[in-house]
Parts: structure tokens; sequence; C-alpha cells
């Protein structure tokens, strides 16, 4: 356990891998939206985990309505809610 700002703190931290789901193993970013979701942007996409498992999403240079480049390095979240990469 870690102490942080003069007090010792219970927190749990838990460390998720390819193994356990991600894209990729090195994150560039990652934001918690309004709705609980943590986003994670990688060298292979962007990863949302729900507190149980991630779910990926990936350029697609088919699809005009997916990411335009695999690599997201920024994630933001405006005050509409919108996500932002």
């Amino acid at each position: 356990m870690i102490p942080f700002s003069g007090y010792t703190s219970n927190k749990v931290f838990e460390y998720f891998f390819i193994e356990q789901g991600l894209s990729q193993n090195s994150i560039y970013c990652m934001l918690k939206d309004k709705k609980g979701f943590l986003w994670f942007g990688t060298d292979e996409g962007l990863n949302r985990f729900d507190g149980y498992s991630f779910k990926k999403f990936y350029a697609d240079p088919e699809n005009e309505k997916t990411l335009s480049d695999s690599m997201v390095q920024a994630i933001y979240e405006d005050v509409n809610n919108n996500l932002w990469i």
C-alpha cells in the first residue's frame, strides 16, 4: 500500500494486459467518462473497459464511421458527453 497526501489509502490497483483483453500493453492515454467507462488509447486502437471486460475499437479504411487511425494518443470528453479521439 502506498500513502497518498499524508494518509494511508486502501485503494486496490488491478493490472490489465493483453491476456485480460487489452488490444496492446502500451497505453498512451486514458479517460474515465461520465458513465463510468474507462477508455484506453493504444497503438492498436481504442479500448473501453466496463469493469468486467474490454471492447475494442479499430480503424477500418472501408468504414468512415470508425477511427481514422488505430494509434490513439489522446481522448477527451466534452460537456455533451461526446468523446474526441
